[in-house]
């Protein structure tokens, strides 16, 4: 999904938005969602 976002449109907030939500609902396991650890440290989220 993110791929593909940022070939609609590379200045996209997703990575912000995906922290937020993350940050808010700290009952979400990330794991659950196939989510890596540090994800937000690779290439394509940077």
């Amino acid at each position: 999904m993110k791929y593909l976002l940022n070939i609609i449109q590379p200045q996209n907030n997703l990575k912000i938005q995906l922290l937020d939500l993350l940050e808010k609902y700290t009952s979400v396991d990330p794991k659950a969602l196939g989510i890596k650890p540090h994800w937000q440290n690779e290439s394509l989220w940077k």
